[in-house]
């Protein structure tokens, strides 16, 4: 502390974990930005944009500026040992910290919320895993609700949980650490329990679709690539004993919680969104396949779940969108409005007495069966 100016505010130059912590939020939140702009870009250009998708925004919104807060952290002194800082730095980075910790638990909230409401957007004929779906939304929001709430009422007034004047002067007082202690594992244990979640509920639901075994796999992977939020969960765990020892380098050991917790709510928005981004990579495949991708693409699938089964990057309002336009698209022209062609509606219906809308078009056709020369029966 010594060959530290007391007036010193920032890290000069950066290094070790408060490098890492800066660089890896930096590239986080960039490529954040870019894959939940293009879900968002495609959803309102499909006319499909919905709670889920707004859900993942906002948390995209939260998380933006929790990476602000973590970089400016690192300047702080988040990531450098006690004895390369100053007191204001001290206090400082513990100050960005907390503001950090708020956000960071409102952002994954929402990123989780997203990920649900898809779900059960998918789930539309399987009852028991919607259940599973709602018990994980509410573990999601029970668990948000009373992290942030601990976290406020960790000090008395908020500003001595980085401030260490105001105990010492008597205007304010803190929990014992065993709290601080018992809020953070059992915050931990929650997330990684949820972060688990959301990525096996989806892979259930599609597993038992009956899709290639390519595609299987193609989407299995990009599932495991969401379970990786709850493998930063557990490498971020055991920093969390650093707050029992506040004078063995704090801010160097602790900075490891928000390096951890933000690749994990980066993973989360990118998992997340990777799967809305079908449509877009479709519209660059061939005409074929973008007319099988506009029409839902439901064969080979369950009777019982592809009556309800919304693609993973689309949603049922896309689809309903775009099936009269798709018919152009798989027919040729000339040959659909060849014969007496029927097109199905609500409003057309051949079937009065069905409730079930019907779309589509229809031609009827008559077969003449005869029996051919020297055989002895129909052909």
């Amino acid at each position: 502390m010594s060959t530290i100016d007391p007036n010193q505010r920032y890290v000069e130059p950066l290094q070790g974990t408060g490098l890492s912590l800066f660089v890896v939020s930096i590239v986080g939140g960039i490529v954040s930005l870019i894959v939940v702009g293009l879900r968002t870009l495609v959803r309102i250009q499909g006319r499909s944009f919905s709670l889920d998708d707004g859900l993942m925004l906002g948390g995209l919104v939260v998380y933006i500026v929790d990476v602000a807060l973590a970089c400016v952290g690192a300047l702080s002194g988040l990531g450098t040992r006690n004895e390369d800082m100053s007191p204001i730095m001290m206090m400082e980075s513990m100050k960005y910290l907390m503001i950090w910790m708020m956000l960071y638990v409102i952002g994954l909230c929402l990123v989780k919320l997203s990920i649900c409401f898809t779900t059960l957007r998918i789930a539309t004929t399987m009852p028991t895993l919607r259940i599973g779906v709602y018990v994980l939304m509410g573990l999601t929001v029970a668990t948000f609700v009373t992290t942030f709430i601990g976290i406020l009422l960790l000090c008395r007034p908020v500003e001595a949980n980085w401030d260490q004047s105001i105990i010492l002067e008597g205007r304010g007082e803190c929990s014992p650490m065993s709290a601080m202690l018992g809020l953070s594992y059992t915050s931990t244990a929650s997330t990684i329990a949820t972060d688990l979640a959301c990525a096996v509920l989806p892979a259930i639901i599609l597993w038992r679709t009956q899709m290639k075994l390519s595609k299987k796999i193609m989407v299995s992977t990009i599932l495991s690539f969401g379970s990786f939020a709850s493998i930063s969960t557990m490498i971020r765990t055991p920093y969390i004993d650093y707050y029992n020892r506040p004078t063995e380098d704090l801010a160097f050991h602790i900075a490891n919680i928000p390096l951890w917790s933000n690749i994990e709510t980066a993973v989360g928005l990118i998992a997340g969104s990777l799967p809305a981004l079908r449509q877009l990579v479709m519209r660059h495949s061939s005409p074929k396949a973008t007319a099988h991708s506009a029409t839902g693409d439901t064969r080979g699938l369950d009777p019982a779940a592809s009556a309800g089964l919304v693609t993973i990057g689309g949603s049922g309002a896309a689809v309903r969108s775009k099936d009269r336009r798709a018919l152009k698209s798989v027919y040729d022209i000339d040959e659909a409005e060849e014969g007496d062609w029927t097109r199905l509606d609500e409003d057309n219906n051949s079937d009065k007495e069905s409730t079930v809308p019907i779309r589509g078009i229809r031609k009827d056709t008559t077969f003449e069966m005869s029996s051919l020369p020297g055989k002895g029966g129909i052909q």
